[in-house]
């Protein structure tokens, strides 16, 4: 299908369908510079490194911890530095993911280290209202 052009002295036609692979190049462009219009959050950043962090300590055993110079060793490769970061944090987060990234870890340290119950409740109780705004 073509459109005609009907303006004066035109006898030019211009095609109707845009060509998939267009459609999809502009698609691509757009989720690229989606992703780079998203901001970063340092808290966000610093959370998912103490995640890795963490998980690369679980995945060695402790009788191996010799092996690479002890336990401190291993906790200062692994999850130290960005577990320092966190517990000297004293910025707000950036973005509302970093905010409420914030809450789901503040609340998983509350129940693996038994906060007091008060603190749990009411860090169980931002967290839900956020989560359930974001779905």
């Amino acid at each position: 299908m073509t459109h005609h052009n009907t303006g004066a002295g035109s006898s030019a036609t211009v095609p109707a369908i845009i060509s998939r692979r267009a459609v999809l190049t502009g698609a691509f462009a757009l989720a690229a510079a989606a992703k780079a219009a998203t901001p970063s959050d340092p808290l966000l950043d610093a959370i998912a490194a103490y995640r890795a962090g963490a998980e690369a300590f679980t995945a060695i055993k402790e009788t191996d911890w010799p092996l690479y110079g002890g336990e401190q060793v291993v906790i200062a490769e692994t999850y130290g530095l960005p577990l320092n970061a966190l517990e000297e944090w004293n910025r707000p987060a950036e973005t509302h993911q970093g905010a409420l990234e914030a809450l789901r870890f503040a609340h998983e340290e509350s129940l693996a280290f038994q906060s007091a119950p008060t603190v749990v409740a009411m860090v169980a109780a931002a967290l839900a209202y956020f989560e359930r705004e974001e779905a």
